[in-house]
């Protein structure tokens, strides 16, 4: 008896930053290419076909659709692990670059338009606030 099929492989291509759905943050995502490789008793024959390519986020894991076009670059996974999450924006999705700059609650995550004493979500005293004038 021979034993033969296909079996999925995921390869990251890089890392890209964009909006999560699940953390409601920018975030770093990995460019993950899936391919479907034909084996004969477990042993892959080739490096098979692309069938899809999605980005997973860093943070929670969640999975999404890619669209290749949005982005300006892809940063190899050797450059983005000496790039922090700023530098990230800048170079893969610079639209981005204001989110980075609101602040946010440091109780609930909740993102700010302008200094508040207290948050309007979750009612934690903010840290870092100007005097009251």
């Amino acid at each position: 008896m021979i034993i033969f099929g296909t079996k999925s492989r995921d390869d990251a291509r890089g890392f890209i930053a964009d909006g999560c759905p699940n953390c409601q943050e920018v975030r770093a995502f990995a460019v993950i290419d899936q391919y479907e490789v034909p084996h004969v008793y477990w042993v892959s024959l080739g490096k098979g076909s692309l069938r899809g390519t999605h980005m997973r986020c860093v943070h929670c894991s969640g999975t999404f659709a890619f669209n290749a076009h949005r982005y300006r670059e892809i940063l190899s996974c050797a450059e983005a692990e000496h790039s922090n999450l700023p530098e990230l924006v800048r170079r893969t999705h610079p639209q981005l670059a204001g989110h980075l700059d609101q602040p946010t609650c440091q109780g609930c995550g909740y993102r700010r338009d302008r200094p508040y004493k207290f948050c309007p979500e979750c009612g934690l005293a903010q840290k870092g606030m100007p005097p009251a004038t």
